[in-house]
């Protein structure tokens, strides 16, 4: 199987393609770097799982104080 992206002469690249399923030799992505390993990768706070985690934990505080409150533990 042979890479096939579009080379910078307009043709297709005849190198044959890596067998991590990317279909595109190693000069066009085949070995791109993906998760953790890719120096983008958003980590902390700022991560698409942490936000959504606090999200989550906010949602479950206005919960509580809304069932506190109810109930006379909290006094707003």
């Amino acid at each position: 199987m042979l890479c096939g992206a579009k080379t910078r002469s307009g043709n297709a690249c005849q190198k044959h393609a890596m067998a991590n399923g990317s279909g595109r030799c190693r000069n066009h992505g085949g070995a791109s770097l993906r998760g953790s390993s890719h120096p983008q990768y958003k980590h902390g706070r700022r991560s698409k799982g942490y936000i959504e985690k606090s999200r989550l934990a906010r949602e479950h505080i206005r919960q509580l104080i809304i069932l506190g409150s109810v109930y006379g533990i909290f006094n707003e």
